[in-house]
């Protein structure tokens, strides 16, 4: 089916919906069951937007990786280059992280016919602070500036602008202004339905659906960010210093310092990691579960609604949930990690030689391996032929990009609206390399890097963003144009969003 039908099912109203899980293992995973969960307003049920994945077994389990994936973005603390050990991906959806980076110079923002078609002044605009990473989910898109602001776009239940607003994706992101997070923003990630972000100092602040106390209030709301502010919310209550945070479409898990994990939301597969089988965050704060019971100290997370995975400190990386338990054993990588990120059925680590190994399902080339086969152990399967050296990697739920040293991009899996950016609807990795697809065609050295659910951003050497993949929510940030960009013309046509 092509991307231009697939649309139909997956852009209608959001609305209470279900899904179910019947889980399936194979070789040295764990049989365990699904259940039927219902989902808050304004949260879209994975099984309606799975069919993409091809292949794979709904709902099965393979080195902790579920189907019952979610998306995220990440986004790195302004003042330094991009570091790939820093950044999250999350399983079953191209995850949540945050990293570190680059600080790029300030330049102009666009303006002419963009700002006069909609409401702006037109001509000349006033120099801007620049963009310093952004961060995707499947319906919003956020990017953080120089200084610490942030501005959303896409559907409005998920910006935090605190008005729920007209739609907000036929506006320009210049005309949305700067979220009221209160306070400087630090680090920025993102899920499907809900972002956090990091202020200075360490506290996090997270807005969105509050699905299964997912946003760690410790009572739950349908969201935050429709009629309040982020600012207004306050912090959440996690008990220590937060340096990395990674949502998940169910769940969400932070990083504190010292390398201590903790997790709130959804526990329905054990995701959480807890003893205690309880949803975490819904009643109680974070703070009040404690620490997940590791047994290592913790250097990167990456979540999905079924699963976690963490880069331990040494590089071993271990995923839990949905029958998979929180003790090990650890994957077999056959290297040292500094990255994991995950997506449906498949998961990718960044070892700390620059190189990428991925294990899981391909059915369409998620692997990269230039093949359909499955891998249950990446240590056999060996590096990904990505064509470079690898500084950061990003997965959504059906592929995954490589940030290479030179700023270069090249992505593999499903292109099914043009998320990999070739300019066509042809999967990646299922029968060629991604060395052999080559670099894609973003128009600039890129600094910073994010995969959401169908849609990917970049940020460019000198600030400016650039996005491409699915369009009609509004989260490539090109206003009122709401057709899908990377399709049939490359991410370098569509040219930077007017931020400001």
């Amino acid at each position: 089916m092509s991307g231009r039908l697939l649309r139909q099912s997956r852009d209608g109203k959001e609305g209470v919906l279900a899904h179910r899980g019947a889980y399936f293992c194979l070789a040295l995973f764990v049989v365990c069951c699904g259940g039927r969960t219902s989902l808050a307003p304004g949260e879209v049920d994975d099984s309606t937007l799975s069919g993409r994945g091809g292949g794979a077994v709904a709902g099965t389990s393979f080195g902790g990786l579920s189907a019952a994936g979610g998306g995220g973005g990440r986004m790195g603390a302004a003042g330094a280059r991009p570091m790939a050990g820093a950044n999250t991906g999350a399983l079953g959806g191209g995850g949540a992280s945050s990293g570190t980076a680059g600080q790029a110079p300030i330049t102009a923002g666009a303006g002419g016919d963009a700002g006069e078609a909609f409401g702006g002044a037109g001509g000349a605009s006033p120099v801007t602070p620049a963009a310093i990473g952004v961060a995707v989910g499947a319906f919003h898109s956020c990017a953080l500036f120089e200084g610490g602001s942030v501005r959303c776009w896409g559907s409005s239940q998920y910006t935090g602008y605190g008005d729920d607003r007209e739609p907000l994706f036929h506006h320009l992101p210049s005309v949305a202004g700067d979220v009221d997070v209160g306070g400087v923003v630090t680090s920025l990630s993102a899920s499907w339905y809900h972002t956090c972000a990091i202020v200075q100092g360490g506290a996090l602040r997270c807005w969105g659906s509050d699905y299964r106390g997912k946003l760690g209030r410790g009572k739950v709301a349908d969201f935050i960010g429709d009629d309040e502010t982020p600012a207004s919310a306050g912090d959440i209550d996690l008990g220590g210093v937060v340096v990395q945070v990674a949502p998940g479409p169910a769940h969400t898990c932070a990083v504190l310092v010292g390398g201590n994990l903790r997790c709130w939301g959804s526990n329905q597969y054990g995701a959480l990691g807890y003893v205690d089988p309880q949803d975490v965050g819904d009643d109680e704060v974070p703070a009040a579960a404690g620490d997940v019971p590791l047994g290592s100290k913790v250097l990167q997370v990456a979540t999905n609604s079924a699963t976690t995975c963490v880069v331990l400190v040494g590089g071993n990386v271990r995923c839990w949930g949905n029958g998979w338990p929180v003790a090990g054993p650890d994957i077999e990588l056959g290297g040292a990690a500094q990255q994991v990120v995950t997506g449906l059925h498949f998961a990718c680590a960044l070892l700390d030689t620059g190189k990428v190994r991925c294990w899981g399902y391909s059915p369409r080339g998620q692997l990269g391996y230039g093949n359909t086969s499955p891998v249950t152990s990446p240590a056999r399967a060996g590096d990904v032929d990505v064509g470079g050296q690898v500084t950061h990697l990003t997965a959504d739920q059906y592929g995954a990009c490589a940030l290479l040293s030179d700023g270069a991009v090249r992505c593999w899996g499903v292109a099914d609206t043009g998320e990999l950016g070739y300019a066509n609807l042809e999967d990646i990795g299922d029968d060629e390399t991604p060395a052999a697809a080559g670099d894609v065609d973003v128009g600039g050295p890129v600094a910073q890097l994010d995969m959401g659910f169908l849609n990917t951003c970049g940020v460019l050497a000198g600030g400016t963003v650039r996005c491409w993949g699915r369009g009609a929510t509004g989260a490539l940030g090109y206003g009122g144009n709401e057709v899908d960009i990377g399709d049939d013309e490359t991410p370098a046509s569509a040219g930077d969003i007017l931020t400001h």
